[in-house]
């Protein structure tokens, strides 16, 4: 069923937070490279933190309006952001038509990074990435839509569209991963130990207080060595130049038994080393 919803909007995360929708897909088949499975349910419980969008995001969505109508130039049709419900699924579509005779949905992608993009090389190979596909399984399976297109837009001229099938087998998958996700929730990666926080906090203590002094070490020790050509002593403190025989190296040895091995050793490397007597 399709709703009147405006994307991004307030009315929308308040939709977006009472359903199972297309954009978690791809954390529930656990093959999303930006959330766990955990991580999800955490965040559909309110206990982990919310995205709230970053540089890549924010130029995928400005980027977006662009994409469509180069879309829709591409397939003759008139595309419109549109939301769909089914039972507990909800799916946010960046583009969708429909008429007597056929009904296209597209998900558009505009990366950051454009064409250094891993997801514009696997689009130019042809591919959808895993993630993408289960939200577009979802997609498919809530708007009921009859031609799907995953479209990746860098500029007018550069981009990748790939038409994707529907399978009905992938369908039931994910509605039974969906079901499991619920009725089996994942297992946090870490067991909560509320017992060993004191011990936790000293050693948290402990740990900021030696990474400063280890900075504020590294800072005097250079000092040191800055100051010294050769080797020198201040109070208890020697600062010593050190020359140490390059090793050598076998690899380049043709033939080891008969080689005179000192012809093949690295040159001779300085260095310096504070220590206190």
């Amino acid at each position: 069923m399709q709703i009147e919803l405006e994307q991004g909007s307030l009315g929308w995360h308040e939709h977006r937070a009472k359903y199972r929708n297309a954009s978690e897909s791809g954390a529930v088949m656990g093959v999303s490279p930006y959330q766990t499975p955990r991580e999800l349910w955490e965040s559909k419980n309110g206990i982990g933190k919310k995205f709230v969008g970053n540089v890549a995001t924010d130029y995928g969505i400005a980027m977006e309006p662009k994409a469509l109508a180069k879309l829709e130039e591409l397939l003759d049709v008139k595309l419109e952001p549109t939301v769909f419900v089914d039972g507990e699924y909800s799916a946010s579509l960046d583009g969708f038509m429909t008429n007597h005779d056929r009904s296209v949905m597209v998900e558009i992608k505009c990366p950051y990074q454009k064409q250094q993009s891993k997801l514009w090389q696997t689009a130019s190979a042809g591919d959808i990435p895993e993630h993408y596909y289960w939200q577009m399984v979802h997609q498919q399976m809530v708007s009921k839509a009859e031609r799907c297109y995953f479209f990746v837009y860098i500029d007018y001229h550069t981009y990748k569209i790939i038409p994707m099938l529907r399978n009905q087998g992938d369908t039931e998958k994910l509605r039974a991963a969906w079901d499991d996700f619920y009725a089996n929730p994942p297992e946090p990666k870490f067991q909560n130990r509320d017992d060993l926080i004191p011990l936790a906090e000293e050693y948290t203590a402990l740990k900021v207080a030696a990474d400063e002094a280890n900075k504020k070490l590294k800072e005097i020790e250079t000092k040191l060595k800055q100051s010294c050509e050769v080797s020198s002593v201040a109070g208890n403190v020697q600062i010593q130049t050190i020359s140490k025989k390059g090793t050598i190296d076998y690899k380049s040895i043709p033939d080891i038994a008969e080689a005179d091995l000192e012809s093949y050793r690295k040159p001779t490397t300085t260095y310096q080393k504070v220590t206190i007597k």
